[in-house]
This record gives C-alpha cells, structure tokens and sequence, in this order.
C-alpha cells in the first residue's frame, strides 16, 4: 500500500478527483493531514511530463513573456523581485544561491543584477541549455538528487513553487539540507492549501460546481502544504524555522 510521503502512515480519505487525472486523485492523510496525488506517478513518469512541459514559451504566452527583454517587468517578474529583496534582506551578506526548478531564469536575473554568484537546476534540459546559454551560469539539467557535490558548499538554496510538484518532498528538502553550507539559509515558497482561496474552490465543489476545482488541482501539483505539514517537514529534515510569511 502506498504510504503517505511525509509520515509514513496508510490512512486516507479522498480529497478531490478530477475526470481528466485518469482515476489518480488528492488524497488526504489521516495521520499527518498532508494532501497528496494518490497513486503518486513515478519519477520517470514526472521526467517524461516535465520534458514536454511548455517551460520555454512555444505555446503559451505566460511563459514566452518570461523569456523576454522585460520579463522582469511582467506580474511574474514582480513576483521573483519581491521574492529575491525578501531572501537578501534574512541573508548575512551575498553567497552563493542555488536555484532549482529555475524555469525561465527570473531568479538567477535577479541574482546576477544584485551581485550574487548564482547556479541553477532545471529538469527541462531544453530550458536548462538555454538558460547557461543566455544567462551565462552553471545549470544542472536534471534534479536535486543527481546534482554533483559541490566543491564548497551552498550558502543558499531557493525552491520556488517546486516543492508541491515532487512526489517525494521529504527526500527533497533532507537533500537540500545536506548541502548547505553549515550556516545556509533554505527559502521555499509553496502553496498553502488552508488558504482562504483552496477552502473557497473546495466549497464550490461541494456544492457541485467542479469545473473550477477541477482546474485548479491539476496532475502538476502532487502535494500540497499547510502550515502545520510545511512546518514538520522542514523540522524533519533537520533546518529551524526562522519565518513562514502568508501563513494563517
């Protein structure tokens, strides 16, 4: 049986199970409260999915806005600014930053127009080769765990809207952990399925209006965090929590 990925127990109840997921569903565990895509899909399975995944903008507008001249000018690029002046005002002065499931680059931008040393990981391989290309920095075309030892250790690792797309988010964080410089600062932002908006869309759905919620917890996201599930798994895996902002 399928063991929940953050505690290891085996009682569920459903969440939400949209018709196009082809029988998969959120699932909710009883032990831990984690909601999380059962059956989960395998890693290769997720390989295969995020190489035809539209990273680079060939067919939707959103991403190829990314790529561009004034991406940092889009709603997209304010968000990584707001997000990049957060991180370096908790930093005790610039180090190296690590930025996986970079995407178009927006962070590395950022961290290349402030100063900071700044090398990325992509599991897209077609984005990863453009992104050294065009941003002139070291990118890791696939995943955490393959990632090669560093010759010195991190001073800061950014997970970005990653987290809720690993089927094992648990082994990912203990990764990132693992290397971190001893004085390194982990940030992640992931979304928070107790928010007001989530309980809205479930509400919706109750009543029998699915479509939205149908939508909204698609294939891509395969766990969803609150703040008590957040908060345990970066305890587990050895970080202390200095801030969770937006948290209710």
């Amino acid at each position: 049986m399928e063991a929940c990925v953050l505690c290891g127990g085996t009682r569920f109840r459903p969440y939400h199970k949209p018709p196009a997921m082809g029988g998969a569903g959120l699932e909710r565990c009883e032990g831990c409260s984690l909601l999380q895509m059962r059956p989960m899909p395998s890693a290769a399975e997720q390989l295969v999915y995020y190489q035809h995944y539209d990273v680079l903008g060939e067919r939707e507008p959103y991403y190829a806005a990314s790529w561009g001249e004034h991406a940092l000018k889009t709603p997209e690029g304010r968000d990584y600014a707001a997000r990049a002046t957060w991180m370096l005002g908790h930093l005790p002065q610039p180090q190296s930053v690590l930025d996986v499931g970079t995407g178009p680059a927006l962070f590395v931008r950022l961290m290349q127009q402030h100063g900071v040393p700044v090398s990325a990981v992509e599991l897209n391989a077609r984005a990863a080769e453009r992104v050294a290309r065009e941003r002139g920095v070291p990118v890791h075309a696939g995943t955490l765990f393959d990632l090669p030892e560093p010759a010195v250790p991190y001073g800061a690792i950014t997970l970005w809207d990653v987290l809720e797309h690993v089927g094992d988010p648990a082994a990912l964080v203990r990764r990132a952990h693992s290397l971190l410089a001893p004085s390194g600062w982990f940030f992640l932002e992931t979304p928070d399925e107790s928010s007001l908006l989530d309980r809205a869309v479930m509400a919706t759905a109750a009543l029998g209006m699915r479509a939205f919620a149908d939508g909204f917890y698609g294939m891509h996201h395969l766990v969803l965090f609150r703040p008590a599930t957040a908060r345990r798994l970066l305890e587990e895996a050895g970080f202390e929590l200095r801030e969770m902002v937006g948290a209710e």
